[in-house]
């Protein structure tokens, strides 16, 4: 059995900008879009 290549580990500040460019929503559903803005601001700011 191999090992996996990704660990999870608690958020850091200094993943901040790392994080900050990560996108998922499809921006032909504006709520998607809203949703994912509305999470980035919450972790960070």
């Amino acid at each position: 059995m191999t090992l996996p290549e990704w660990r999870i580990r608690p958020g850091r500040d200094s993943d901040g900008p790392l994080l900050a460019g990560f996108r998922c929503a499809d921006r032909a559903h504006p709520w998607q879009a809203e949703v994912e803005n509305f999470i980035q601001k919450q972790l960070f700011d």
